[in-house]
């Protein structure tokens, strides 16, 4: 296309703008003759304030919402405020509150021993003896014991050991570390040698080398190490665009089955969180949505390997190549199978997939060794492809007048006796022995996923590294749920769709044949029943709980019924049964 066109084409699309823009003004001139003075400054006003509010609200550059996301809080946050569905809110609230303060989840037995049944809301007067504390802590623990037994193994996730050895190694490593504070390294420096050899213990496992540049921090979970490479990527998008309210926020893309870590991180460091939806049938993210989320104000991609509902790893060697392809930083959540992973290939499971440093487009990866890693709680490892990464992640500040402060955490004194205690169950079980957990771990899901597979009414969830999931087409699913607890386990319900899951540990392979017994005569009674006597309704308590809140379309309400039952499990509640 010739100048001389571009020029004319320019010069009609002016000519016709003015046209339009004039007779824009003439309408607003003619209908402004008939108002009044005061009208004219009311209408101004109401029309700049709308305009601000719409701006401020949906258009809010510096929001960590999502602009549907916004758009909802906007409507449900206007209704909410009317004062009928105001007063109706608050009443059922309360109602909610008082139920779950005086549920005998939080609230104590009535019995003979006082120290069950009541609580002591002051310091004692006199100092006791350690041999009084000690026989105090045996009665609450043996109650607890006889609440739930955690020898029968029927729980979910939650025990990754329960070996009595390894307790009784970790109390003697207690007794000496018990005071070391990795805020002073120059104090305890073969405490801070033993936390860098864990970090880099771990750092090789997932194909990292030093020499490459490759380092990770330890931390006290799998929260903390995703918390932390959230900030080293805000901050690392941050430092190369601008800290100013101009700057677009950065945007974190992830699967709407990735852990919660990833939004709560989000919600500390004001990152938007885009969520993108997962196949219904593989329970995996696609490729082609994430290729579509991503946009110049991504700061990183999050894959999970396994996520935690189902145990399923999203399709991470395409993810890190995408990601890599378009220099986007790509972070790989292997918090749940962290021990696993690395050892499967060994045990002979070698359609587990690759997710370390091998991929090039992996920048970083969070790691648990407090899951099968058997060590006790917490610890777990964040690492980094390289240095910089990992420096955008540290804090430190120079201008204190007590001194320079930094920390490689959130933080800054610290329970040290962890790291010890992390490096003493690595050194004890050895590679050789994370093989073989691995192989008994992967062993036991397939076999309790294959008879739990033959059972007439559930519709299983392609098997997952380490997780049982299912739903069901003949019966409700959360009655199932209730009849397997009142058999001793700890199933946990799913939602979006509502399904059941069963996370396997190192403690449910310890032991072996007759916990797979169990399982299969459970699981089987447990159906049959509900298929001869159930209507496939769910009107069990638990059920109509659960379905109403996923039918609540204003999220937010059913957060404050989480946040009031959180509250409650930290009170010291007045109500007793």
């Amino acid at each position: 296309m010739s100048d001389n066109v571009i020029r004319a084409v320019c010069t009609a699309l002016k000519k016709l703008a003015s046209d339009k823009l004039c007779d824009l003004v003439d309408i607003i001139n003619s209908k402004s003759d008939r108002l009044q003075n005061h009208q004219l400054i009311l209408l101004t006003f109401v029309s700049t304030y709308l305009y601000i509010y719409i701006k401020n609200t949906l258009f809010d550059r510096i929001s960590p919402h999502g602009f549907i996301q916004r758009i909802k809080y906007a409507v449900f946050g206007f209704v909410k405020k009317l004062p009928p569905v105001a007063k109706e809110i608050n009443r059922q609230v309360s109602v909610i509150r008082k139920d779950i303060e005086s549920s005998k989840d939080f609230n104590l037995k009535k019995g003979q021993i006082a120290l069950l049944s009541n609580y002591q809301r002051e310091l004692n007067h006199d100092a006791k003896s350690t041999r009084d504390v000690l026989d105090d802590i045996d009665v609450l623990y043996k109650a607890d014991q006889n609440h739930y037994d955690p020898s029968t193994a029927k729980f979910s996730g939650s025990m990754y050991s329960n070996e009595k050895e390894i307790a009784l190694m970790c109390g003697e490593i207690y007794k000496r570390f018990v005071w070391y504070n990795p805020l002073h390294p120059e104090i305890f420096p073969n405490g801070r040698k033993l936390e860098a050899e864990v970090v880099n213990q771990v750092l090789r496992l997932y194909n990292g080398d030093p020499k490459r540049g490759n380092c990770g921090l330890f931390t006290s979970g799998g929260t903390e190490s995703i918390f932390l490479a959230v900030c080293a990527y805000r901050n690392a998008y941050r430092e190369k665009n601008g800290w100013g309210i101009n700057t677009r926020v950065p945007e974190m893309v992830l699967p709407v089955t990735a852990h919660p870590a990833f939004n709560k991180a989000a919600n500390y460091l004001g990152v938007r969180v885009k969520i993108i939806p997962v196949n219904y049938e593989t329970q995996k993210v696609e490729l082609f949505r994430i290729k579509n989320a991503i946009t110049s104000s991504t700061c990183m991609v999050v894959g999970s390997a396994p996520n935690y509902p189902y145990g399923i790893f999203d399709p991470i060697v395409d993810l890190a190549a995408y990601c890599f392809e378009k220099n986007v930083g790509f972070h790989v959540d292997s918090c749940l199978g962290g021990f696993l992973v690395p050892f499967a290939h060994s045990a002979g499971f070698t359609n587990v997939p690759i997710v370390d440093f091998r991929l090039k487009g992996v920048t970083s990866i969070s790691c648990d060794t407090h899951k099968y890693g058997c060590t006790p709680k917490g610890s777990s490892i964040v690492m980094f492809r390289d240095a910089s990464l990992r420096k955008s992640s540290l804090f430190a500040y120079a201008d204190w007048p007590g001194g320079l402060y930094a920390t490689p955490t959130i933080a800054g004194s610290r329970a040290g006796v962890n790291a010890v205690m992390t490096w003493a169950v690595l050194r004890k079980i050895g590679h050789s022995g994370y093989v073989e957990r691995a192989k008994e771990v992967l062993t036991l899901t397939k076999k309790m996923w294959e008879i739990a597979e033959k059972i007439d009414g559930l519709v299983m969830y392609p098997k997952g590294l380490q997780t049982i999931a299912f739903r069901s087409d003949k019966f409700s699913i959360f009655q199932f749920v209730e009849a397997m607890n009142e058999k001793g386990w700890a199933i946990q319900i799913l939602q979006f769709p509502t399904a059941a899951h069963i996370g396997l540990t190192f403690a449910h392979c310890l032991r072996g044949e007759i916990l797979i017994n169990e399982w299969e005569e459970d699981l089987t009674q447990v159906a049959k029943k509900l298929i001869v006597e159930g209507d496939g309704v769910d009107n069990s308590e638990k059920a109509a709980i659960y379905g109403s809140t996923q039918a609540i379309p204003d999220r937010s309400l059913v957060n404050e019924c989480i946040k009031i039952y959180t509250e409650a499990s930290l009170a010291l509640n007045e109500y007793s049964y």
